[in-house]
């Protein structure tokens, strides 16, 4: 058996993939991850995107998204939102944390789904992620609808729902 046979459960015995199929994979490369970078550099290279440009570009989103959230706690007090990041955008992550309880990230999340706009979650809460196609305009967008969904959503930064008590 190779090294993929066997799926790993947290706090349980290993157990084998039900498929004899995928039992029976060798281990080895993920060669469609693999493609799939030797694709994006290929487009980066026709495109003359350089990939310091290309951080540069996150970051600069990244100070949007702060400034939008911001401007939206301005204009919408009860929209007075936990962010994670620092604000030392040199040693920001790559997205953009906005605390809340996961589940509640969860409904804030598949509202912004509904409105194509594309953000992900986790225990942390809501993440937003600029990529290199977004403009500023986008952002922009992309914080009004979650004002919008937060707003809908009755967001109370005091209601232990969205914060749990850790």
């Amino acid at each position: 058996m190779g090294r993929n046979s066997a799926q790993p459960k947290v706090g349980q015995d290993i157990q084998l993939k039900p498929d004899i199929g995928d039992r029976l994979q060798p281990g080895g490369l993920p060669w469609l991850n693999i493609l799939l970078i030797l694709d994006a550099l290929r487009n980066m290279e026709e495109l003359e995107l350089e990939p310091q440009n290309i951080a540069q570009h996150i970051l600069k989103l990244e100070d949007v998204i702060l400034r939008e959230l911001e401007a939206l706690s301005t204009q919408s007090p009860q929209l007075d939102l936990k962010i994670a990041p620092p604000q030392n955008s040199q040693r920001r992550g790559p997205h953009i944390t906005i605390r809340m309880a996961r589940d509640r990230a969860e409904e804030v999340y598949e509202q912004l789904v509904e409105k194509g706009i594309f953000t992900s979650f986790d225990e942390w809460g809501l993440r937003l992620s600029p990529r290199p196609h977004n403009g500023e305009q986008d952002i922009c967008l992309a914080i009004r609808a979650l004002g919008e969904a937060l707003i809908e959503l009755e967001y109370n930064r005091l209601d232990p729902s969205w914060y749990p008590v850790q």
